[in-house]
């Protein structure tokens, strides 16, 4: 829980560095969220799910954006490699496989 928060705290913040397992642990946490908001929405009336899982996406997208940007400073990459982020499905599955290497030699800049 603390890398979720880590994570919300941090949305502003584009020059330090994430370690691969609190991005990854954020992450669980964000989709165990989103899968919470659809398991209640199927609870409910109709459009409840949208309305609740549309305002979390829109609060929390900056800061998941942020933190991958720092993994991929983390892991040596650039980060306009965040581009692919907008592409629907491909991008998602080539960031993964950025995100998910390990982290290259610290240069001075301390983790988040």
């Amino acid at each position: 829980m603390q890398a979720y928060l880590s994570m919300l705290k941090n949305y502003v913040n584009f020059r330090d560095r994430t370690a691969r397992r609190p991005f990854w642990t954020a992450l669980l946490i964000h989709a165990a969220v989103l899968l919470a908001l659809m398991l209640f929405g199927i609870l409910v009336p109709v459009g409840f799910f949208e309305f609740f899982s549309g305002w979390y996406m829109l609060a929390t997208f900056l800061p998941v954006f942020c933190m991958a940007l720092r993994r991929l400073s983390d892991s040596g990459r650039s980060q306009w490699l965040i581009l692919f982020f907008f592409l629907p499905v491909i991008g998602m599955i080539v960031l993964a496989v950025l995100c998910a290497q390990s982290s290259a030699p610290a240069d001075g800049r301390p983790l988040v």
